[in-house]
């Protein structure tokens, strides 16, 4: 008599036991995940509203630098659901010598009822 190949029972149900342990563990870290991403996000976010400010300044040329502030909004979607977030922002410009500035821009935003900020500063010439 051949002996039968295949899973036992307990095998089985080791296995699917196994399954489902990783499928909860997967299916819990997911909300942490997105909410992480999320989180990135305004990060991103904020650093290319600062990075558009300094570049806005280069733009207007070394010796029509102003300070500014102001706010502004992104908007999209979130998972399938609208999704807005606005940002405040400064801009703030030092003479360091008669042809070099340092420039920043500080955005500032709520998140999770906590106060975020980023900063991205930059050198810019006189040519």
């Amino acid at each position: 008599m051949k002996k039968m190949r295949g899973f036992s029972l307990v095998e089985s149900i080791i296995s699917i036991l196994l399954m489902l342990l990783l499928a909860i563990f997967v299916f819990t870290t997911f909300p942490s995940i997105r909410m992480g991403l999320h989180l990135s996000q305004d990060h991103v976010n904020a650093a290319i509203i600062g990075r558009s400010l300094i570049n806005d300044a280069r733009k207007a040329g070394f010796d029509n630098i102003t300070a500014s502030s102001g706010t502004k909004t992104l908007s999209g979607t979130d998972n399938g659901a609208p999704y807005n977030q606005t940002y405040n922002y400064n801009f703030s410009s030092q003479t360091v010598a008669a042809d070099k500035k340092v420039v920043w821009a500080t955005v500032t935003w709520n998140e999770s009822g906590k106060q975020k900020s980023v900063t991205v500063e930059s050198i810019i010439v006189k040519i």
